[in-house]
């Protein structure tokens, strides 16, 4: 299982509390920061490109907040 932080600049708190998935990415202390929360995996793989585009040297991935593994 993986903690994942807030990313204070992403605001990814709005509406996260019904949210199961977060794409977060991973610092170079190996901590994952999330950058945005959304209920399905779906809205997640939409998603997921444009901030990898916006970390380009960083691991950018998808977080299932139940269970708190990559997905």
């Amino acid at each position: 299982a993986v903690t994942v932080k807030e990313d204070k600049r992403s605001n990814p708190s709005r509406g996260s509390m019904n949210n199961r998935y977060a794409i977060a990415r991973m610092t170079e202390d190996g901590e994952w920061v999330q950058l945005g929360s959304f209920r399905t995996m779906r809205e997640c793989d939409q998603r997921c490109d444009a901030w990898a585009d916006r970390y380009p040297h960083a691991i950018v991935d998808v977080i299932d907040l139940m269970t708190g593994e990559v997905a």
